[in-house]
């Protein structure tokens, strides 16, 4: 009867143990620094004003759903912004991007922002894709710099 008990205990104390082997959560940057400033009216390329880090989308086991995260900082309210983010995609591992085929992150005047800080996340479905890069950032606001511009993809598992 006592050997039942414990091992009734040991199998509810198994049971209890977190499973974080089985699910995870991860965040990487796009850009190795932050591009510090972009123009009215400006764009920024990768290769030229910044130098993209290709992120693996294609996860294990993992969702083709990911989290696209830019945050930058605007110089004036930002009534009139309307800044694009470019991302180029990879089906073959990251040997090759796409010129054609990207997903783009289109940041309104209405963003939240504050003090000028905006932060705005986007949901992407990347089924397929293996990698995603930064390909440009364009501002479209005739009137604001933008600076302290950053990207990062999540995801899980």
């Amino acid at each position: 009867m006592l050997k039942k008990i414990f091992l009734v205990l040991g199998l509810c104390l198994i049971l209890s143990l977190p499973a974080s082997a089985q699910s995870y959560e991860w965040r990487q940057a796009c850009i190795g620094t932050s591009i510090a400033t972009i123009a009215a009216s400006g764009t920024a390329t990768n290769g030229s004003e910044f130098t993209a880090i290709p992120i693996l989308v294609s996860r294990p086991l993992g969702s083709s759903v990911v989290a696209i995260t830019i945050t930058f900082t605007g110089d004036g309210s930002m009534s009139g912004a309307d800044i694009d983010f470019y991302f180029q995609a990879s089906y073959d591992g990251g040997t090759t991007y796409s010129t054609d085929e990207f997903v783009i992150v289109d940041i309104g005047s209405n963003a939240a922002s504050a003090t000028n800080v905006v932060r705005h996340t986007e949901l992407v479905n990347v089924y397929g894709i293996s990698h995603l890069r930064l390909w440009k950032v364009v501002n479209n606001d005739s009137s604001n710099t933008i600076t302290t511009v950053n990207a990062t993809i999540s995801g899980g598992r």
